[in-house]
């Protein structure tokens, strides 16, 4: 693996990052009805209660549900994106390691050769 491709690499999870940090996940949105017939389910349709005022406090809880949700989601795509560039580096540097291993693998080759070739007219 070349160095383009630990640039690229590099860049790619930048990219990723900060398009993933930059926009934003959709907001949860419950109809008004649905909100009334929830409330009407769980406090009968007997009791009287201020549909306004319940449907504030809906509107903030699944706002503050929707602000954890999109923190929460952005960890853990950011730690998916960690995890992954860390796998690339170690996968580079393995193959740097390999590269390197190659190099003086061949250079003994080269070097046992000719010994090689001066027994063998030795031996004829």
């Amino acid at each position: 693996m070349s160095k383009f491709n630990l640039i690229t690499i590099v860049v790619a999870f930048l990219t990723f990052t900060t398009v993933f940090n930059i926009t934003r996940q959709p907001d949860i949105i419950v109809p008004g009805e649905r909100i009334e017939t929830t409330v009407s389910d769980i406090l009968g349709n007997d009791t009287q209660y201020d549909e306004t005022e319940i449907q504030q406090i809906v509107t903030q809880a699944i706002q503050i549900l929707n602000d954890g949700q999109s923190r929460r989601l952005k960890y853990l795509i950011s730690a998916y994106f960690v995890v992954w560039l860390i796998l690339m580096l170690y996968i580079f540097h393995l193959s740097q390691k390999q590269e390197q291993l190659q190099t003086e693998l061949d250079l003994l080759n080269n070097q046992l050769q000719p010994d090689k070739a001066k027994e063998d007219r030795k031996g004829i």
